[in-house]
């Protein structure tokens, strides 16, 4: 480190400065690298993992409206009243 020691301050400080660039830069590059991997990783649940919550949340739906026809059948105060509708209330 002698040839550091003879250099005048000015260019001590622009090594510095060189080095502080250098790790700025190179902590961008990990960073970026880190986002594209996770823009991959979400793109991933998206297509599979969320697939299956948004046909267990259809699936749910059908559920309730099964049951609800099923009390509104139970709950008819006469026969005539127990035909169910040809659509969805």
């Amino acid at each position: 480190m002698g040839w550091y020691a003879n250099l005048k301050i000015g260019k001590k400080l622009a090594c510095g400065f060189a080095v502080v660039i250098v790790f700025s830069i190179l902590i961008g590059i990990i960073g970026f690298q880190g986002m594209w991997s996770m823009d991959d990783t979400l793109d991933e649940i998206h297509n599979k993992s969320m697939q299956s919550v948004f046909l267990s949340n259809k699936l749910y739906v059908e559920v309730l409206y099964h049951y609800r026809r099923v009390y509104r059948h139970a709950l008819a105060p006469s026969r005539m009243s127990r035909i169910p509708s040809p659509h969805r209330p």
